[in-house]
């Protein structure tokens, strides 16, 4: 049932689409069309910075650092409150990432055999120096 705050309009729109009559929060029934992009306009479509780091399923903050950085594309437009970045050069940089995560395994390896060792380096420096410490006298 919607509260009646709900303006009625929406309330309206709510029960035309429920199957039995019964109003439904707007939110749970209604969604915005879908549509594809058409292929001739994917080279020129703009995306905003919220879009660039979705693809990615990483934040805005870690988007905007890419960028701040060089790794990621600059945006094309850059207005206040209005930073507009190429579809096709972020699609370009996730499909680069990607790629370059897969070769990157072997690297990530490495890195865990390293600490592996430093750890076990560690482990024993911290045992030897227990052994060198007198037992306490009470």
């Amino acid at each position: 049932m919607t509260s009646m705050k709900t303006p009625l309009a929406a309330r309206a729109l709510v029960a035309a689409h429920e199957p039995d009559g019964h109003a439904a929060p707007l939110f749970a029934t209604f969604s915005p069309p879908s549509c594809a992009l058409p292929s001739a306009l994917a080279d020129v479509a703009l995306v905003a910075g919220k879009t660039c780091a979705a693809v990615g399923d990483v934040s805005e903050n870690w988007w905007l650092e890419r960028v701040r950085t060089g790794e990621a594309p600059a945006p094309v437009i850059r207005q206040p409150r209005f930073t507009r970045w190429r579809l096709s050069d972020v699609r370009a940089f996730w499909i680069a990432l990607a790629e370059a995560g897969v070769a990157d395994v072997d690297s990530g390896k490495q890195t865990t055999a390293m600490a592996k060792k430093a750890s076990d380096a560690a482990q024993a420096k911290k045992r030897s120096a227990m052994q060198l410490v007198p037992p306490a006298t009470l």
